[in-house]
């Protein structure tokens, strides 16, 4: 009788471990890897403002698997200058001439859009019609800048005749080495666009090695390539304010670029970028060689600057 006990018992022991407490089967469902905020992109600016004009801007999150979502309520809005535009809910109004960086903030990403507002045109006042009519007044000239460069200079700043022949939305990736090995012209050339360099537009990512506000009034900063090949080429940040820059086709896209120029520095001095990472889009250009610091072996620059970014 109690050999039959000890046999119940442990089988009671045995069913009891097989129907509760193990090990998950093979078929158990896995967990799915997380998804992640990657990155937020602000966009739907496409032209300069005027003063009171209202535009809306979308702050999109995107996803690590790929998907997006607009979080435009959910985003922190800022301006860089509120002096030149304001932002609400990412609805951006122009309040008076010059350059801002619109920033949506989310999910501790950021991203920004660079827009410009130009003064309001004044309407002429009709004029009386006296008998005889008097004879019409000539139109006011253009806003010619301020005499700031030389050399050149209509070619550096995109105001030359050719100029609207350069397509700025279209960049060609290259290393800072790669554009060392392009063709070189250390003459500086004739005072048009006269190499097929000139008329491209190239993207490279360097380390600040050296940046200046020049008596030319560009901000010049000379990169270094970061694979530790030792090359280097100068970038050049045109001021809008300048005879020939404010004449530009481009007009809109170098005030735009002033725009990022200050989200880049965030409030800091332009010496704090030496060290840092940034990614520029630039206009090829070949200016002589007069010792200039960071020169590219091949005298080529990216003069001006279309683009710029950490």
């Amino acid at each position: 009788m109690a050999r039959r006990r000890h046999l119940l018992i442990a089988l009671l022991g045995f069913f009891g471990q097989s129907c509760g407490g193990g090990e998950a089967s093979p078929g158990s469902p896995v967990s799915p890897t997380p998804t992640t905020l990657a990155s937020v992109a602000v966009t739907g600016w496409l032209q300069p403002l005027a003063i009171g004009d209202r535009v809306q801007l979308t702050a999109t999150a995107i996803y690590s698997d790929g998907t997006t979502r607009t979080v435009n309520a959910e985003a922190t809005w800022e301006s860089s200058n509120t002096s030149v535009a304001t932002v609400n809910s990412g609805v951006v109004t122009g309040v008076s001439e010059g350059a801002a960086a619109i920033i949506a903030r989310f999910g501790g990403k950021d991203g920004n859009q660079g827009v410009t507002v130009e003064p309001l045109s004044t309407p002429t006042p009709p004029a009386p019609t006296p008998t005889p009519p008097p004879r019409p007044s000539p139109p006011p000239a253009p806003n010619p800048g301020l005499a700031c460069g030389v050399e050149r200079w209509f070619v550096k700043t995109l105001a030359d005749p050719d100029a609207g022949s350069v397509n700025v939305s279209a960049a060609i990736p290259i290393s800072i080495a790669q554009l060392n090995a392009l063709p070189a012209h250390c003459d500086g050339g004739p005072d048009r666009r006269a190499y097929a360099e000139e008329f491209r537009v190239y993207e490279v990512a360097g380390r600040v090695t050296y940046i200046a506000h020049e008596d030319d009034r560009d901000y010049h900063m000379a990169l270094e390539d970061t694979d530790g090949s030792g090359s280097t080429v100068v970038t050049e940040l045109a001021d809008t304010l300048c005879a020939g820059a404010v004449m530009s086709p481009h007009l809109a896209t170098l005030r735009s670029v002033e725009g990022m120029f200050s989200t880049v520095l965030n409030g800091r001095t332009p010496s704090s970028l030496v060290g840092s990472v940034v990614r520029v889009r630039g206009v090829g250009f070949y200016d002589f060689n007069h010792g200039q610091r960071g020169r590219s072996t091949n005298c080529i620059e990216l003069h001006p600057i279309v683009s710029i970014s950490r």
